[in-house]
């Protein structure tokens, strides 16, 4: 998905659903926005061996090479925009930064940081 390319997708605030057949995609858009709202952890409470975990596991290593497992370049960058409590948020997700950035809009249309508070109300 994206390979190179930037790749955008709308979800509607109602109701959403992932349809395709094998290695289309599905998960790997899950797993970004896993990543991207930091939820990855949630992952961590399933036994080890559970296929969920297993999966996203592989999916979250760097790649190293076409046969390997690995979905991440270093240059994957992830934005996740969302309506919050009718607050705008934007969330940049890089897998070489150490913390997301969290901005929200101004009325006046620009985009500033978010208040460390917002960041809970962005994402949760």
């Amino acid at each position: 998905m994206g390979n190179g390319q930037v790749e955008r997708l709308a979800f509607s605030p109602w109701y959403n659903a992932l349809i395709g057949g094998r290695g289309t995609g599905k998960s790997t858009i899950v797993h970004a926005l896993r990543f991207a709202l930091r939820r990855d952890e949630e992952l961590v409470r399933l036994p080890e061996t559970a296929e969920p975990r297993t999966q996203f596991d592989r999916f979250r290593r760097p790649v190293k090479g076409r046969g390997g497992d690995g979905a991440l370049r270093d240059e994957t960058r992830i934005r996740v925009e969302r309506l919050r409590d009718g607050f705008p948020h934007r969330l940049h997700w890089a897998l070489a930064a150490a913390d997301p950035v969290v901005e929200q809009r101004e009325p006046d249309g620009d985009w500033v940081p978010a208040a460390s508070h917002t960041w809970d109300r962005a994402v949760g």
